[in-house]
């Protein structure tokens, strides 16, 4: 998701990209960021409290949850939840190091 939003930047898109949780991959994922400037574009806001969380999917356009373990968990159900203006979430699955290429709705 973070190259994509590099991709994003470079198209001309204003694109924010806001991760919360906090993981073994965080520095791994601050390096990527560093890697490809998007400082502006990525903020990693570490663990935060359940209000916070509400508020970011109540204030979001994408919702995206990258788990391995977690295939629909409180975090999707949440979101979808809290979906505005008919939004439907997407999915998309994760096949041999690659995503599938194939968007599927949920509802």
């Amino acid at each position: 998701v973070i190259r994509a939003v590099a991709i994003l930047r470079d198209r001309g898109v204003p694109v924010r990209f806001t991760i919360l949780g906090e993981g073994p991959a965080r520095e791994l994922l601050t390096a990527l960021i560093v890697e490809l400037g998007l400082e502006a574009q990525v903020t990693l806001m570490g663990a935060v409290p359940e209000r916070s969380v509400r508020e970011a999917l109540e204030n979001s356009h994408v919702f995206c949850l990258a788990s391995h373990e977690e295939a629909l968990g409180v975090a999707t159900m949440e979101a979808m939840a809290r979906q505005r203006g008919g939004r439907q979430p997407i999915r998309t699955r994760k096949t041999h190091g690659r995503g599938s290429g194939h968007g599927h709705s949920d509802s």
